[in-house]
């Protein structure tokens, strides 16, 4: 466990990453779900489909093999989302303190870290504002909040 004092300036940091954590977390959830269905349907019309005298063995153990890397995605996507929703919960109280368990500060590290690389990539003005102004708070943060889950994680 890990808990930061947190000062009223990085309330904004905090209502963007929440604000972040509840749409981008569904969006990616809601897309594994549909190649997962995706995958089902198409292991289902194969095996239907097969003719007992000349059942291709290779193409059914790849399609299972998608299907169990795809399902694998889900439950990581299931297991991210749900940390997200709990980090948005602990967010929205605008705390003094934050109070994260290794993984919560080690996923919130990883997406935010993700998340500044990918931005930085881009032309900056051509993110949305939301986005623009979460960067610039993250970088202006980096002994704040970032740096106490780095120092926390290892990172």
């Amino acid at each position: 466990m890990i808990t930061i004092a947190l000062s009223k300036s990085q309330h904004s940091l905090l209502a963007h990453i929440t604000a972040l954590l509840n749409r981008k977390g569904e969006e990616y959830g809601d897309h594994l779900f549909d190649q997962l269905k995706d995958v089902e349907q198409t292991l289902a019309s194969r095996l239907r489909d097969i003719d007992l005298d000349c059942i291709d063995l290779d193409r059914i153990t790849s399609t299972l093999g998608d299907r169990q890397s795809l399902k694998q995605d889900s439950d990581r996507v299931a297991v991210n989302t749900q940390t997200a929703a709990e980090l948005a919960v602990k967010l929205s109280r605008s705390p003094e303190y934050l109070t994260l368990t290794k993984y919560e500060s080690a996923f919130l590290t990883d997406w935010l870290h993700h998340l500044v690389k990918s931005y930085q990539a881009l032309d900056c003005s051509e993110l949305p504002e939301e986005y623009q102004e979460l960067v610039r708070i993250i970088e202006a943060d980096s002994k704040g909040v970032l740096g106490q889950l780095n120092d926390h994680t290892g990172k």
